[in-house]
């Protein structure tokens, strides 16, 4: 019996406009005007910093630790705030919450940083008033990825057994392999289709859960 129904964040609940206009337009602007190079060469060289790095190092989630790599003396905070006017949560997104919490806890599973999560839910009234617990993969558990281990620790936090917990996200490894490797139930979005679902509004009808 499904008692709490989680989600992915950027990509699922959110666009990604936000996320990458922090990684790709802004600290390469801040970069740029701080090395007093053009915006093209800026962007090669922090595209090639991050690539350095790279995505299994649990620092290329980290903006902090990106304001110290590109030498910016510009406050965390203040980005971020420029960021909420960008965040744009999905339509079906929203009216799925909507339905959702009237029978369900609900929860985000995600691998953005909490600076981030604490962006969206501040900019999203409906989201700051509907998820029960949040838990990034980086802040909390110092994990880059969503793997098993991951969802092994979310269940522990959230009380649940695997069979408890409904899962859905846009990642197909992320989101529906990994947890799945426990014995939760997941399901892979994708609005183009081609996943499990194509619309977080079928949710409350998917046969993986209870019909409201």
């Amino acid at each position: 019996m499904i008692k709490v129904v989680s989600f992915d964040l950027d990509g699922t609940l959110v666009t990604k406009d936000y996320i990458d206009y922090f990684w790709l337009e802004l600290l390469p602007s801040l970069y740029s005007e701080a090395r007093g190079i053009s915006i093209d060469e800026s962007k090669r060289e922090v595209l090639r910093m991050y690539d350095e790095v790279g995505e299994d190092d649990l620092r290329w989630y980290l903006p902090n630790y990106w304001l110290r790599r590109l030498g910016l003396s510009v406050e965390i905070e203040d980005l971020l705030e420029e960021l909420k006017k960008l965040v744009r949560p999905y339509d079906d997104a929203l009216r799925a919450v909507q339905l959702l919490k009237r029978s369900y806890r609900l929860a985000i599973l995600t691998n953005a940083s909490w600076e981030f999560v604490r962006v969206v839910l501040e900019a999203i009234p409906l989201f700051r008033e509907s998820f029960d617990v949040t838990l990034s993969c980086v802040t909390h558990f110092a994990l880059p990825r969503k793997t098993a281990k991951f969802y092994k620790a979310a269940l522990r936090v959230l009380g649940l057994k695997p069979a408890e917990l409904l899962h859905v996200g846009d990642d197909p490894r992320y989101d529906r392999e990994e947890p799945r490797r426990l014995g939760i139930k997941a399901l892979h979005l994708d609005r183009r289709g081609g996943g499990d679902i194509s619309q977080l509004t079928e949710l409350p009808y998917h046969p993986e859960i209870q019909k409201l």
